[in-house]
């Protein structure tokens, strides 16, 4: 049986590579440099993804254990992907010598395609749909995770969308952003915000999950780090 989501993995990672290849002339790097990063920032993704959700069964009793989670197909978290994954990504420009803010500009508008890619996959297993739905485009996931007869939102195709119009829209805004990471991160902290709505996700401080209360620090570590970054461009 073909597993979707490791297809959908893999055709992400090679969409954003092909993305950062080409984004990387744009900021006086190397386009084969693409080839180098995209493995050590999927390696840390992943990695960083199947922890986070291994460390949050540890504070939730009644959860599927901290192994069990790291050896299932499911229980990825995407934020703990995203800071591994970039920690990885400025490790590796560092130790090559390469401008970090011109590696973060370049990959931006990759890791947002390979981001929407990859919800696709999850849609196609069944995982991370939203709440009971009346809509005309409400489905059910029989085979999902858990599975659902009920008619649902599919808020990974939401996402994917939104993912998709991010991408599209960081491509253009790179000759002219500030800093082109800090507008993802207030793209992506937007988007999953409003898609945690339809979401099935526990609610942690009073009706906000713990993905809303990570995607306004997105929005809010964006939102500064494009404020502190005026000055010092101005300057140059």
């Amino acid at each position: 049986m073909v597993n979707w989501l490791g297809v959908s993995i893999l055709l992400a990672a090679l969409a954003a590579g092909l993305a950062t290849s080409r984004a990387l002339p744009r900021v006086g790097l190397a386009s084969g440099y693409a080839w180098e990063l995209i493995p050590i920032a999927l390696i840390g993704g992943v990695a960083g993804a199947k922890l986070w959700a291994a460390v949050e069964t540890l504070f939730s009793p009644g959860e599927p254990g901290f192994w069990q989670v790291l050896a299932s197909r499911s229980g990825a978290t995407f934020y703990g992907g995203l800071g591994l994954g970039l920690a990885a990504l400025i490790a590796k420009a560092t130790f090559d010598r390469a401008p970090a803010r011109a590696v973060t500009t370049a990959i931006a508008p990759g890791l947002a395609l390979g981001q929407a890619i990859g919800r696709i996959g999850c849609f196609l297993v069944g995982d991370d749909y939203g709440v009971p739905t009346t809509l005309p485009w409400g489905m059910s996931f029989p085979h999902g995770l858990p599975p659902t007869f009920e008619r649902v939102h599919p808020a990974q195709l939401y996402e994917s969308l939104w993912l998709f119009a991010a991408a599209g829209l960081l491509w253009r805004r790179i000759a002219r952003s500030r800093l082109l990471f800090g507008e993802y991160l207030v793209l992506q902290g937007v988007g999953r915000f409003a898609i945690e709505i339809v979401r099935t996700n526990p609610r942690t401080v009073g009706p906000l999950s713990t993905s809303q209360l990570i995607a306004l620090g997105c929005v809010a570590v964006g939102a500064i780090a494009l404020r502190r970054a005026r000055p010092r461009l101005a300057a140059t």
